[in-house]
């Protein structure tokens, strides 16, 4: 609606100096009477009735007050100070005169009134403004839900040319007689119902969608500026809710009439200038076609587009859709229809309209629009045609008066076209035996060039009908396995009949008696069969029979020409032509007999040479498997053949290669001809697919194809073991034999021996991975990017792993798998950086095996900083500022940060004069050594998660990557929160800036790894068992190194753990979360938990002190009274 124009607002103070007279002062006590019968339909502008507005008026004297009969003045200036008392809101003190509290009773009326005007007004305006930016059902439909409070709105708009209404939103249409709606829009009335049922216009079936029985509903119509009804608007609410009231009706009345006011501007409809430009430049008539296909159904966003053209003088009519045809006026279908009654048809469903004809009308239900124009001067009629709505059910009334603004031009870009195409080509037209000759030219050269033979037996039939005149022309071949006719090629039907027996009708007749058969009225011969006729729908009339004779005089085909379009029998001139042709398709089938024999041969030593070669190489196995089935389609002349492989993870058979069409990419095992073949063990070989009670009919229906007959060949493996099937689909020349069976079974063999091959080198190069992998990813799962069946996080637990009431030692085992699929599916990252499911799986596998298993640094940790930090980016909405990229970065490091750490930190290493320590002295040793190990796992082919990535894009994501992990070196701890709070204080962090990114995902990584103290306080106490577990370790392993300690925390004697948390929450957490708070406010809440859990242990404290008073005191109690001095040598020592 981006075209309506903008509206010009009458202020309030032009209209209120028309009625205020008339609407206070001589009616007081109902003055709104006047104010309705004023003659303005213009709205009131809600900017006009700022506050003190009114006061202001009659200050300004922009509206006299004269004094009321038998008044003076100084009544009147009391009426000021009774409209100023109303602007404030004060109560208006009662007076002794009867007159003066009529006069009050008026204003008050007159304010309501005001006030409710301003509402509407306000409301009207904001409908107004949304049209700019949103179609106007939708615009509709929200800004009145809040007004009525109700539980739908509906916008019905007219189609007037079909009687519908529909709704773009429930996209559903509705009669003009049906239902509630249909009867608002008939008697053009507004319809108010407590109950929907209880009306007799009800309809179950059409109103109970959006109306159930009991449901409460307004109903009212919509005109336009020609005060037609244009639209009907539905408004229910639910039946707890209160009735519609005296307010609903008033707005209702208030925006139907602002409504028509501008309903010129409300239904824009312009011509696209740039696109009748771009159809009416000079070209070619098949270039205008190809660009009017593209161009105007998308535009309409239709199945198809036509134009039609006939000539009144001629009785000529011609189809333009991607090339011109010749069509009977006497038959033209709903075009033709159109054509008769020279207006305009708009059709729900063609197959509905009488004069609908299948083979121009087509076979769906759908939708069609017919714009006919006419030019009586040149006697020429023109109509364009769309098919197939898209978008609704119907085309739409703009629809409707958009393509008759186009059709003009559409159809004088059509003349041009067509004009220039007989200008630049001319119209000679050749003689028949030209044409012969040229045709036979033209075989001979597709011979020549090696064209496939189906290609050279239809250029020859097209030849022999434009030659004979003939409407259908087909070709029976014999096909010596079923000892029966087959229709090889044909021209003129859609499909192709079934086989007919070689003694049987006027091609068995003809293929016994080697002679040509001409027929006049074939239903008069006795030998005729008219059972193809039958089933293709269709009657002979003429027939030309003629047989096609290999050079040993054998007849190995039928050549059949049907109806000549002229209606008469077919003539000498014919026979002789079809001599010549027949001839040619004898030498033709003959010589293509012989090849396909030798070229099978040849085609499966070729493929036992292929296996041979891919068994002893390392060539890929899929690329051989590919060709080889290929050549065995081909071979067996099949139109598809696929390979499927048994997934045992989710129980189905995955494509793994098809040839000649498309696949579902998996079947089920429970049933169908497939499944049965690998259950079974057996091969299955099925003629007529759809009598078969075991056939899966649903996977035709998902892909469109049309299964007719099939073989199926279970794969096994040299120990019994099925791991696929092979199938063929439609045997395009006769029927499946038993040596198409045994072809397709050796090429199981074939492939049992490959894949085995394949399946050894993956777990020789990818190790105990993909042995994993295959438990829990399907094959067909690997090379996509949705997380797999088996690796996805239940709906009941999702909501866990997007909190701090998360614990990941809960987890261990493949359920740290499926949260770190969880979580970089969540970002959308293994789809954008092209991260299949294989090898995410790899670099999850190899990642695990980096990490050793200390008790607290180990790969639960890494997914537990994962966790956090998806959990704190979500809250932060910090996935709407950082890139997919930077995501990328920010997980990765999270999974690397502590890979191959042995659960001894940077100052052991130093200490100790680990060759780590030696290395990386004076640097962070743990976490420069975890780069290098997250440096050499990503640049494995095989865990390569970066490989979509770009040489400056590494260099980027290296240099995040590094960063978060150096970051959570401990040493850096208060560089980083100082760098921070002086970023804060200075004002100067802009997360648009991708350094300041850095710095917060670096405070963000912090905050991670040390999650535990913001967990639930249960969790929290766990976490500190085991990470105090990993410290006396250390501190072990230094004390029999005679090491010193390297923190208190290391020393396992004498431990206070509430103690030693209480220091650690202090002086290492609260600044670090405090900080990320301010930052992050939404983070506040992982602050709060941290004091809380702070809290817990300082309660420990105090109790443990507490008894430990109790203890000293009791033993004190307990000694003996002694006069000797206390020993001060030895508590100084003890301090010490």
């Amino acid at each position: 609606m981006s075209n309506i124009k903008p509206m010009r607002v009458r202020s309030i103070a032009d209209q209120l100096n028309v009625v205020a007279r008339q609407s206070v002062l001589q009616n007081p006590q109902n003055p709104y009477i006047a104010l309705k019968k004023s003659e303005s339909n213009e709205f009131f502008s809600t900017r006009s009735l700022t506050k003190g507005s009114k006061v202001n008026l009659l200050k300004n004297n922009q509206i006299k007050l004269p004094p009321l009969k038998g008044e003076d003045k100084s009544e009147t200036s009391s009426k000021l100070d009774i409209v100023e008392a109303l602007e404030k809101k004060e109560p208006i003190k009662p007076t002794t005169d009867p007159k003066q509290d009529q006069v009050q009773i008026g204003y008050f009326k007159l304010q309501q009134q005001w006030e409710m005007q301003n509402k509407f007004a306000k409301i009207t305006e904001k409908f107004f403004k949304e049209c700019y930016l949103k179609p106007l059902h939708e615009a509709l439909e929200q800004t009145l839900i809040p007004v009525f409070k109700a539980a739908t709105v509906t916008f019905w708009q007219d189609i007037p040319s079909i009687h519908l209404l529909y709704s773009p939103r429930l996209q559903v249409t509705v009669s003009h007689s049906d239902g509630l709606v249909g009867y608002t829009f008939f008697t053009r009335k507004f319809l108010k119902i407590e109950r929907a049922c209880s009306h007799s216009a009800y309809k179950e079936g059409v109103d109970s969608k959006i109306c159930p029985g009991q449901t409460p509903v307004y109903i009212f119509p919509l005109w336009d500026y020609n005060d037609n009804v244009c639209a009907v608007v539905e408004v229910t609410r639910t039946s707890k809710d209160p009735f519609f009231d005296a307010e609903n009706d008033a707005f209702i009345q208030f925006f139907s009439e602002q409504f028509k006011i501008h309903s010129k501007w409300l239904f824009p409809v312009e011509i696209p200038h740039s696109l009748i430009i771009e159809l009416g430049q000079v070209m070619e008539l098949e270039q205008f076609l190809l660009l009017f296909q593209k161009r105007i159904h998308t535009f309409f966003n239709c199945r198809i587009a036509e134009i039609w053209r006939y000539n009144i003088r001629t009785n000529k009519m011609d189809r333009f859709i991607n090339d011109r045809k010749d069509i009977d006026p006497g038959r033209a279908g709903i075009v033709g229809d159109a054509f008769s009654r020279e207006c305009t048809i708009n059709v729900q469903n063609t197959k509905m309209q009488s004069s609908y004809i299948q083979y121009l009308d087509g076979d769906s239900e759908e939708s069609a629009l017919i714009v006919p124009i006419i030019d009586t001067r040149l006697a020429m009629k023109w109509a364009v045609c769309l098919r197939g709505s898209k978008n609704f059910p119907v085309f739409t009334s703009a629809d409707e008066e958009l393509l008759g603004l186009m059709t003009p031009y559409l159809a004088l870009s059509l003349e041009n076209a067509d004009k220039y195409s007989s200008a630049l080509l001319g119209n000679a037209r050749e003689s028949l035996e030209h044409h012969c000759v040229f045709g036979l030219q033209k075989i001979a050269s597709l011979i020549n060039e090696a064209a496939e033979t189906k290609v050279i037996l239809n250029e020859a039939l097209e030849n022999i009908e434009k030659l004979t005149s003939a409407d259908r022309v087909l070709l029976f071949q014999y096909d010596k396995d079923t000892d029966n006719y087959v229709v090889s090629a044909y021209i003129g039907s859609k499909d192709p009949p079934n086989p007919i027996s070689k003694d049987h009708g006027i091609v068995g007749k003809t293929f016994n008696s080697k002679e040509i058969i001409n027929l006049t009225e074939a239903y008069e011969d006795p030998n005729f069969d008219n059972a193809i006729d039958l089933q293709t729908q269709y009657k002979t009339k003429t027939l030309l029979s003629v047989p096609v004779m290999n050079n040993r005089l054998e007849v190995i085909a039928v050549l059949q020409m049907i109806n000549r379009k002229d209606g008469q029998p077919f003539s000498q001139t014919d026979f002789n032509y079809m001599k010549i042709f027949s001839i040619m398709f004898g030498l033709l089938l003959d010589n293509q007999q012989m090849y396909s024999v030798s070229t099978s041969a040849n085609r499966q030593l070729s493929s036992f040479i292929s296996v041979s070669t891919a068994l002893s190489s390392n060539q890929n196995v899929k690329q051989i498997l590919s060709e080889i089935l290929q050549n065995a389609r081909v071979t067996i002349n099949a139109e598809r053949s696929s390979l499927f492989l048994l997934d045992n993870v989710v129980n189905t058979l995955t494509s793994y290669l098809v040839d000649g069409g498309k696949m579902p990419q998996s079947i089920p095992l429970s049933h169908g001809i497939a499944a049965t073949a690998v259950k079974q063990k057996i091969s299955i070989v099925i003629q007529d697919a759809y009598h078969d009670p075991r056939f899966n009919k649903m996977i035709d229906f998902h892909t469109g194809f049309k299964t007719k007959s099939l073989i199926a060949v279970p794969v096994i493996t040299s120990d019994g073991t099925v791991i696929g099937v092979a199938e063929m689909l439609n045997k395009q020349e006769g029927i499946f034999t038993q040596s198409d069976q045994t072809l397709l079974e050796s090429f199981s063999t074939f492939a049992a021996l490959l894949l085995e091959k394949r399946r050894l080198k993956d777990i020789t190069e990818k190790g105990t991975a993909q042995i994993e992998m295959s438990k829990w990813i399907g094959e067909f799962e690997r090379s996509t990017y949705t997380t797999p069946t088996k690796l996805r996080v239940p709906e009941a637990k999702q909501d866990v792993l997007k909190s701090l009431d998360f614990f990941a030692i809960d987890w261990n085992g493949i359920g740290l798998f499926q949260i770190a699929f969880f979580v970089f599916n969540d970002f959308g990252l293994l789809e954008r950086f092209q991260i299949t499911n294989d090898l995410f799986f790899t670099f999850l596998y190899r990642l695990r095996e980096a990490y050793n298993e200390p008790p607290y640094h180990n790969w639960i940790h890494a997914i537990d900083v994962l966790q956090y930090i998806s959990y704190q980016v979500r809250i932060t909405n910090s996935h709407k500022i950082l890139t997919q990229f930077e995501l990328l970065a920010v997980c990765v490091a999270a999974l690397c940060h502590d890979a191959g750490h042995q659960g001894l930190n940077n100052a052991f290493n130093v200490n100790a004069e680990t060759p780590l320590g030696i290395l990386f002295k004076d640097q962070s040793v743990m976490e420069t050594f975890h780069c290098t190990v997250a440096i050499r796992i990503l640049s494995q082919p095989e865990t390569n998660l970066f490989h979509s990535l770009n040489t400056k894009e590494l260099t980027v994501i290296w240099k995040w990557i590094i960063h978060l992990i150096l970051a959570t070196d401990m040493a850096f701890h208060f560089k980083l929160i100082k760098q921070g709070n002086e970023a804060l204080e200075a004002g100067v962090i802009n997360l648009k800036e991708e350094a300041h990114r850095l710095m917060c995902m670096e405070l963000v990584m912090k905050v991670s790894d040390i999650s535990n103290v913001s967990r639930p306080f249960k969790y929290a106490d766990k976490w500190c068992e085991v990470l105090s577990e990993e410290f006396w370790r250390q501190g072990d392993k230094e004390k029999e190194l005679g090491l010193p300690y390297s923190g208190p925390l290391m020393n396992r004697e004498g431990q206070n753990k509430p103690k030693g948390q209480v220091g650690f929450y202090n002086f290492v957490c609260l600044p670090l979360y405090t900080l990320i708070a301010r930052i992050f406010p939404e983070l506040t809440v992982n602050l709060e938990s941290v004091k809380s859990n702070l809290a817990q242990w300082v309660k420990l404290v105090e109790e443990q002190e507490k008894a430990q008073a109790a203890q000293a005191s009791s033993n004190n109690d307990a000694k003996p009274e002694s006069n000797s001095p206390p020993p001060v040598e030895t508590a100084r020592k003890d301090e010490k």
